[in-house]
């Protein structure tokens, strides 16, 4: 005979809203990490020479990725508020990467604790790259930009990145300015990689 248990009901209840939570949590760094690869793409490939457009967006970047584990729907919203606020253009262009609902299909399984751990990184690389824009060091910026333009996609664990080690990915990408300018970049991180 089959008997209801009316707290087993509620139990699995929560599981499935604590697994829909945490689904959404990793769509938004998805979706803010996604951006980001965006920006760095965009800065590589400008050639206006009005790279102090990219000041602010990168700043509110930061501001979110400082966030962590506090990134999810309600925190993303107010960031779209911003970001539509700072760079109209790079929001339109941009628009699938702020939405969760349109982004729940695309978004693949990658190692989101893992994720957390380079976000301080990012805020990091993010602060050098605003260094050098505002030394208006043109070439110097778009090396930096191309060597963090495929980081996002490294963490999330797609596109050209997707079968690298972590050690493969910052020797081919992140060492890559360095090698160039014979100048310290985010050494200090070195360990998250090995």
């Amino acid at each position: 005979m089959y008997t209801y248990d009316i707290n087993k009901k509620y139990y699995f209840t929560n599981i499935g809203v604590i697994i829909f939570m945490k689904k959404l949590r990793c769509i938004s760094v998805m979706n803010v990490l996604s951006g980001l690869e965006s920006i760095y793409i965009d800065i590589k490939n400008n050639n206006s020479g009005n790279n102090e457009v990219f000041i602010p967006l990168l700043e509110v970047y930061n501001d979110m990725l400082l966030k962590k584990d506090k990134i999810n729907r309600k925190n993303l919203k107010v960031f779209k508020k911003y970001i539509k606020k700072r760079n109209i253009m790079f929001y339109k262009k941009n628009k699938n990467n702020f939405s969760i609902i349109k982004n729940i299909k695309r978004c693949k399984a990658y190692d989101y604790e893992n994720a957390l751990k380079h976000l301080e990184v990012l805020v990091k690389a993010n602060d050098y790259l605003i260094d050098k824009i505002k030394e208006n060091k043109e070439v110097e910026i778009k090396i930096m930009a191309s060597s963090l333009q495929n980081y996002p996609s490294y963490i999330l664990s797609r596109g050209i990145c997707k079968e690298m080690s972590g050690e493969e990915f910052y020797n081919k990408y992140l060492c890559y300015y360095p090698r160039i300018y014979k100048t310290p970049f985010l050494e200090e991180y070195k360990e998250l990689f090995y």
